[in-house]
């Protein structure tokens, strides 16, 4: 029985994921369709370990794709090519998503949607909501990240015995083993990376619903209140914001205390993980946070906003990291001041604790996940075809080049 998931691209959380799958569901076919992503430096080289179907060759031709209607097409020739028995979409924000259902309800193939949307991920009109719910009520099961994205897809209407958790993971054991290593040769990383002697690390796209302006506005505050220097803040990423960054650590002069890194390839995360005191992530809004998964697997304590999804469903606050409020600077400065405190004992613990939480979230959950929501969807009652006005919107929806993702 070919299971097939639509997919994108193919980064490295993908490739941990799926392979992991492949394992557990012997006929799993990707089906890849733009094949790039905003950031070159987190795509899988080589995806060997699992069958996988290429339709575009990067984003350009994958939007033309969009835009001619092509994609239809495309993506309707793969499924019919191999065959599937199992559809897997991810989310309702990609044109290969609408594709995909329209093509399945005509065959009565079961569809499964991962999503990792919540309800106050974004403001939410009527009309969105409507047709949301009119999405998933084509699909048969859900896969999503955590409680609050199973909240908001029941309340969009798929029944909760349909659900299933653990959609959001990476690859643990290469960022505890990596992390691991590179504390081991501390003196020779610190060296080669540029790395300062002690730090708290952070790691987001420099856009606003970030809030890097307010981490650093917070860290102003909390390094002020130190007698003694507090560790400095390392910060990886860019984006739009970065000249708005840059000036607010110039106005505050701490530029000698808060490091701009840029992006790092993915062979170099957990060095800068491993080294550090603590981890900080406090967006605005967050879906979930993949590298609140990664700190967390390189054992180390994190500073965690509680409007993220890996805030809400990871962090047990004061155990195994710290939740604080991303519109509160005092609170987030009183956060990090904690982890400024740690003894290197409180660190270890933390840290520790921290990957005993994510370890129940890796991989093997996913294709546990997985295979389970694919259970569901074909256990459930068969639909049947498709209203003449659904598959009008299908095939619009299936034309729009759609970027954000609520």
């Amino acid at each position: 029985m070919t299971i097939a998931i639509i997919s994108r691209q193919i980064s490295h959380y993908h490739m941990a994921r799926f392979r992991a799958s492949a394992l557990a569901l012997s006929d799993l076919v990707v089906v890849a369709t733009a094949n790039e992503g905003a950031f070159s430096e987190l795509l899988a080289k080589d995806s060997g370990a699992f069958p996988t179907k290429r339709l575009f060759a990067n984003q350009q031709e994958y939007e033309r794709a969009i835009a001619n209607g092509r994609i239809i097409d495309a993506v309707q020739g793969a499924l019919s090519e191999i065959d599937a028995r199992t559809v897997v979409i991810a989310g309702w924000a990609a044109a290969e998503s609408f594709a995909a259902i329209r093509w399945a309800r005509s065959r009565a193939v079961p569809i499964v949607v991962m999503s990792d949307s919540q309800a106050f991920d974004a403001p939410r009109s009527r009309l969105r909501e409507m047709l949301k719910a009119r999405f998933v009520s084509m699909c048969d099961a859900a896969f999503v990240a955590g409680p609050t994205h199973r909240d908001y897809i029941v309340k969009l209407g798929m029944p909760l015995e349909r659900v299933r958790l653990g959609y959001d993971v990476v690859d643990n054991a290469y960022f505890a083993s990596e992390a691991d290593l590179a504390r081991s040769e501390e003196k020779k990383i610190r060296s080669e990376c540029g790395l300062p002697a002690r730090y708290v690390l952070a790691s987001a796209r420099f856009v606003r619903k970030k809030n890097i302006v307010g981490l650093i506005e917070a860290y102003n505050i909390a390094s002020s209140r130190e007698e003694q220097r507090p560790p400095d803040l390392v910060i990886l990423g860019g984006g739009e914001q970065v000249d708005l960054i840059r000036d607010k650590i110039l106005q505050l002069r701490l530029d000698h205390r808060i490091h701009l890194f840029g992006y790092r390839e993915y062979r170099d995360l957990p060095k800068f993980y491993g080294l550090a005191d603590a981890f900080v992530h406090v967006p605005f809004v967050e879906q979930w946070g993949l590298v609140v998964n990664e700190a967390m697997a390189s054992g180390i304590p994190s500073i965690v906003s509680c409007s993220s999804g890996a805030g809400l469903a990871l962090i047990e606050h004061g155990k195994n990291g710290f939740l604080a409020s991303p519109h509160d600077k005092q609170n987030i400065a009183e956060m990090l001041s904690r982890t400024f405190a740690l003894s290197p004992a409180e660190r270890i613990a933390i840290g520790a604790s921290a990957r005993s939480t994510i370890a129940r979230w890796g991989p093997d959950r996913f294709a546990e996940g997985l295979k389970s929501s694919v259970a569901a969807a074909n256990a459930a009652p068969r639909k049947g075809r498709l209203h003449f006005w659904d598959r009008i919107l299908l095939e619009k929806m299936a034309r729009k080049v759609i970027n954000t993702v609520a």
